[in-house]
């Protein structure tokens, strides 16, 4: 399919744009118009709003000239105002955003990020006023609505509207609060025929976030900036429509404090690239809450919940062979799961800091669900030595599990607490407002059966808006049916701030080549690139992502096969200039072995993998002598002190 040339509305809105409303100005009131928002740069990314005669507003986005998302309805609907038709334009106001920030999790650690505000005003018929806040950066578009005073907001829904072509290609996932469905490709308006269904009579509802192909170009969908203010929202759609109408959770009103300030929505566009690099949901959420985030410390960690369940938490011995095993191969984190008895934790933890282990405690969230639980718990486990938490089956975006995240994330950050959301909603910005969440589920990962197609698909959506704890590397899972290359690179294509391996001790001693590999793999990165790959299937029946993660001077690379095998093709154009040493560790006769080569950055690295396979190298400078890109294995140091209970 072609990329289209905007269409006469939009070209309109453009033109209208020019007049209604110069950078800096504030625009005369009009009864029809259109304005634009650029980003800044080159990147050509535009927001286009309009409003109708009809006093009813859409907002259309283009990527370098050709458009994207179609004009798509925006209001909002309050007790008090009907903020979706019948409205007056009544100002604009613009100004430039400019931000960098650190992150202590991610993709890319050094951020920054500038892009382009206006604010419009428009009134009702009874004079009520609201405003609609957009933003362009050169990775999307966002928009937000203001509905000001002091009284409280109650808002019983939204008209905030996605417009695709009816055949635009679609990866959705049919939404569940935990984000536990499958992916499955499709087109925007048959997306209704993805199973499993969650449809009400001809509408159906899909999680964020969703990914869509409009000619050459790519649209991710979400949303950021989500807290107790507020519910998590979801898409639904209406068989055989164009549209995907933003919805609340349960269908049920928000109540927040004057002013009400709604989550942004959220369209990532652009060239695949562009869209797996993207850090605009992290950019528009709030900054961080911690000054001091020197106690956070991102890691892998090994675990028994796979291979041994409730049986394996439950014994000392076992997880004493968890510690050991970390212990020994320089992993800083054991993560003991759901059936842990509290008479074993103390010595546990003694015993694994004097290995130069820390430990990672499950929870259920009935368990800390209120203020008087958590103050009886989370003390006592800093007192212990715990380093963090892993909080379990929330499986809501309703307002009030929102309040609930907040609490617990103020408490852990006082405590020095890091925190792993499971049986979670996806991640809206929340690892940059609070440093101290390693990871979040809100995903159908390893321990939910395996689906080789499912892992490109993550890579391509699931993953950008970030940290995913997928528990990857399950080696010796019965009937596996992905190869060990494949379960291997999952480490390095899908990124987490705490990476939970998903074999035991024996399983992993099977895998030598990988047990060399993940004891030199960080959490954290430099810089990421899409360095190949696509979630659309090749001639050969294969849909295949390479990913590149840059930690130091060192590129970590994660590739990932689903279908009946072949060549994995890699152009290392991400790599500077010079020689490269790249260690490559790849299928051979169902076991994993290690290849060394030199190459350049205009070289192609190919792969050769067995159905549902995969690879994951390591490419490091080649200076004069060096004959591996492996760093010495050391057991990580300890920097939390445990006091007597």
């Amino acid at each position: 399919m072609k990329p289209r040339q905007l269409g006469t509305t939009a070209i309109a809105f453009a033109l209208l744009g020019s007049v209604a409303a110069a950078p800096g100005a504030t625009a005369a009131p009009s009864e029809v118009g259109a304005w634009t928002v650029r980003s800044p740069g080159s990147t050509g990314v535009t927001a286009t709003l309009g409003l109708d005669s009809a006093g009813e507003l859409h907002l259309a986005v283009a990527s370098r000239g050709f458009q994207v998302l179609a004009p798509g309805k925006l209001g909002i609907t309050t007790d008090a105002h009907e903020f979706d038709s019948g409205l007056s334009f009544a100002g604009r106001r613009d100004k430039l955003v400019r931000e960098s920030y650190d992150m202590v999790t991610g993709k890319q650690l050094d951020r920054s990020t500038t892009m382009r505000e206006s604010t419009f005003t428009f009134t009702t018929a009874d004079h009520a006023s609201f405003d609609v806040v957009v933003r362009a950066a050169h990775d999307g578009v966002a928009y937000r609505y203001v509905v000001g005073g002091s009284e409280p907001v109650t808002v019983r829904n939204e008209a905030s509207t996605f417009e695709l072509p009816a055949d635009a290609e679609a990866w959705v996932q049919p939404y569940q609060s935990a984000y536990e469905t499958e992916r499955t490709q499709t087109t925007a308006a048959t997306a209704n025929t993805a199973e499993p269904k969650t449809c009400t009579g001809a509408t159906c509802s899909f999680g964020y976030p969703t990914l869509f192909k409009v000619g050459g170009a790519y649209a991710l969908l979400t949303e950021s900036d989500v807290d107790g203010r507020y519910s998590g929202t979801h898409l639904d759609h209406v068989d055989g429509s164009t549209a995907y109408t933003v919805a609340l959770a349960d269908d049920k009103p928000v109540t927040a404090p004057g002013p009400l300030a709604t989550p942004w929505r959220t369209a990532i566009v652009g060239s695949l690239d562009t869209v797996v690099r993207a850090n605009l949901v992290d950019d528009l959420a709030p900054p961080s809450k911690l000054r001091d985030t020197s106690w956070i410390k991102p890691g892998v960690a090994d675990w028994s919940w796979l291979t041994g369940g409730v049986d394996a938490s439950a014994s000392a011995t076992v997880q004493r062979s968890f510690i050991d095993y970390a212990a020994a191969h320089g992993l800083p984190y054991t993560l003991v799961d759901y059936g842990w008895q509290e008479s074993e934790i103390p010595d546990l933890v003694r015993y694994a800091r004097a290995r130069g282990v820390d430990m990672v405690l499950w929870f259920a969230w009935t368990d800390l669900a209120t203020q008087q639980q958590r103050d009886q718990w989370l003390p006592k486990i800093k007192s212990w030595g715990v380093a963090g938490v892993k909080v379990d089956y929330m499986d809501s975006d309703a307002q009030a599990q929102f309040r609930w995240y907040d609490e617990i994330l103020a408490d852990t950050a006082r405590l020095h607490l890091m925190i792993d959301f499971h049986g979670a909603t996806i991640p809206r910005g929340l690892q940059r407002t609070w440093p101290q969440v390693m990871s979040v589920e809100g995903v159908r990962g390893e321990e939910n059966g395996q689906d080789a197609d499912r892992d490109i698909f993550l890579a391509f959506t699931r993953n950008i808006v970030g940290s995913m704890d997928y528990t990857p590397t399950w080696f010796s899972r019965p009937g596996r049916q992905d190869s060990a290359g494949h379960e291997l690179a999952q480490a390095v294509a899908f990124e987490s701030g705490w990476t939970h391996l998903g074999d035991d001790p024996a399983g992993f001693a099977t895998q030598p080549a990988a047990e060399r590999y993940l004891e030199q793999l960080p959490t954290t990165w430099d810089e990421t690139r899409l360095a190949a790959g696509s979630p659309e299937r090749d001639a050969a029946g294969n849909r295949t992502v390479v990913l590149a993660r840059r930690s130091g001077e060192r590129w970590f690379i994660g590739g990932l096969l689903a279908g009946p095998g072949g060549v994995t093709r890699t152009p290392l154009d991400f790599l500077g200039h010079g020689r490269w040493l790249v260690q490559t560790t790849s299928d051979s006769n169902g076991t994993l072995t290690q290849t060394t080569s030199t190459h350049a950055a205009g070289d192609t690295l190919s792969v050769t993998s067995p159905a549902n396979g995969g690879f994951a190298a390591i490419a490091c400078p080649a200076t004069y002598g060096r004959t591996s890109c492996d760093k010495p294995v050391r057991p990580a140091s300890t920097t939390l002190t445990a006091r007597a209970p």
